[in-house]
């Protein structure tokens, strides 16, 4: 087959996706290998795949009589396969794919063991001195999350940033513990002095520290009179029993934020083998007993029960799509809840259309997660892939999985230096459309406030949580809500897509700090 006659040549030429495969065989990009060449000699048997869409393995796995032969399975597909019906890859590829690398957490966290710092922990005399302006200050806000919100980038941490600078502005100090062996867990509990957590004090490092020394630090600020506030936005990496101790050191009730649902279940997003959304049942159900997560649920609700009846928090949401989710699923004893927007969008800038004739720029923003929607815009991407009237952009991380030839990378990294970096990109790049297709409830979604800011019009996926009561709130005259993959595929068969953006002028804006813990707190100027 190294020496195929010109007219095949020219065939699977036609087919082949070189930029597909230079992203997904990044062995044979980097040594500047022809991309085509190397499939048909030695790509295919290699069981490397020639386009996203097509599975050398499987067709050769399930049409054993191609195999037997020896033929260049694409070619063969090409030819012969898609009229006589023989599929190109497995129904339900993707899914298929996020199931078979869904493992139970404790195999998972194994997988997290480069994360962890090993690094001696500070003494007590140590962080006695690092901390020792702490009693002047106005106030101190421990904060709790899974990470290092400084070295880490989302959502969440660009909010426990904004809080951390608005604290500062009223006076306040904030100390800021994070797991320093991370796990996608709860973690086992051991005695405090055994339990190593990272320290932030104001953002700054300050390294490792024994929990028992936080805790002992804790209580002396207490007993000096400082004023105190326990903020956790997420226990993930952490001993929930210990975080109540921590709670009962500070002598404050806890605000505990539902930035996602691990409140409720480890698979924080409520994906049942991170596939399909579970909406979170009773843990006794067969639901449950079908899921990789299934085995650690009765722990993990009944230690985070014990949580919430120890402490009784002040429970806070970014949007009250989640926060009426979390209620109607929950039953966790607290004090009250409320919501508390992470950020504002102010659209108040319209802008001139574009040239007429142009084809309509449609993206997925962030991350190229199953859970977040990315093969269905994947899909839809190589479905339209040759219509003239669309090009599709991917606006985030070059990651994984690889790119089809059909849609252009934007690389984009939204950090606390710069973030407004998604919506310059939008605004930068024309996008039309930003498609929002995610599988679970959001509970915020700064992408699509982003994508509202850059002055895209939004698709959302009717049943995504906050996803379209965001457009409805913000600019409903700049979306729309469909509810099945049908429905997304129609509208840009028909074109109506295009006269539904065309008919809303497009509108820049700004997506703005919100009121944070501080608001709520009443230390920002906002209410408790």
């Amino acid at each position: 087959m190294a020496h195929l006659h010109p007219i095949d040549r020219a065939i699977l030429i036609d087919h082949f996706d070189r930029a597909y495969y230079l992203s997904a065989q990044r062995d044979i990009a980097a040594a500047g290998i022809d991309p085509f060449e190397h499939f048909v000699q030695h790509g295919w048997r290699e069981g490397r795949d020639p386009h996203p869409g097509f599975d050398v393995a499987y067709y050769l796995a399930v049409n054993t009589d191609v195999a037997d032969d020896g033929i260049n399975p694409f070619l063969h597909y090409i030819n012969f396969g898609k009229r006589e019906g023989r599929l190109p890859r497995r129904p339900l590829h993707a899914a298929r794919r996020a199931l078979e690398a869904c493992v139970p957490l404790r195999e998972k966290a194994r997988g997290w063991a480069h994360a962890a710092d090993h690094a001696p922990p500070m003494t007590q005399a140590a962080l006695a001195t690092a901390v020792h302006g702490l009693p002047q200050a106005a106030g101190v806000v421990i904060g709790v999350s899974h990470d290092d919100y400084v070295q880490s980038c989302g959502g969440a941490q660009h909010l426990i940033g904004d809080e951390q600078r608005a604290f500062a502005d009223c006076g306040w100090r904030m100390l800021h513990c994070s797991p320093a062996a991370p796990v996608p867990m709860l973690a086992d509990l051991v005695p405090a002095a055994q339990c190593r957590i990272r320290l932030r004090l104001d953002g700054q490092a300050l390294g490792v520290a024994l929990f028992q020394d936080v805790l002992d630090t804790v209580r002396t600020l207490r007993e000096a009179g400082g004023k105190l506030e326990l903020v956790i936005h997420h226990m993930m990496g952490h001993a929930p029993e210990l975080l109540a101790d921590l709670a009962d050191a500070a002598g404050r009730r806890p605000l505990v934020w539902i930035h996602d649902f691990f409140t409720l279940c480890p698979s924080y997003a409520l994906m049942r083998n991170d596939v399909a959304f579970c909406g979170a049942p009773d843990v006794a159900s067969n639901a449950c007993l079908v899921c990789a997560y299934g085995p650690d649920r009765p722990s993990h609700q009944a230690r985070i029960a014990d949580f919430f009846t120890r402490t009784r928090p002040w429970v806070v949401a970014p949007s009250r799509t989640a926060l009426d989710f979390w209620h109607a699923r929950g039953t966790l004893a607290h004090a009250g809840s409320g919501v508390v927007p992470p950020a504002r969008l102010l659209l108040d800038e319209a802008e001139p259309a574009d040239e007429p004739g142009r084809p309509l720029r449609i993206a997925h923003l962030g991350a190229r997660l199953f859970y977040k929607g990315w093969q269905v815009f994947s899909e839809l991407a190589q479905a339209f892939a040759g219509d003239p009237r669309y090009a599709f952009y991917h606006l985030g991380m070059e990651d994984w999985p690889p790119l089809p030839g059909c849609i252009r990378q934007v690389p984009v990294r939204v950090t606390a230096g710069h973030r407004e970096a998604m919506i310059e990109a939008v605004a930068e790049h024309r996008i039309d459309v930003a498609v929002n297709w995610t599988l679970c409830p959001e509970t915020f979604c700064f992408t699509v406030h982003e994508a509202l800011a850059g002055g895209a019009f939004v698709i959302a996926r009717a049943a995504a949580g906050n996803v379209w009561p965001a457009v409805q709130a913000n600019a409903p005259h700049r979306g729309c809500a469909l509810n099945t993959e049908a429905e997304l595929h129609a509208i840009f068969a028909s074109g109506d897509i295009g006269a539904r953006a065309a008919a809303a002028p497009r509108v820049r804006g700004a997506l703005l700090t919100g009121a944070n813990s501080a608001g709520w707190f009443g230390v920002a100027g906002g209410h408790g």
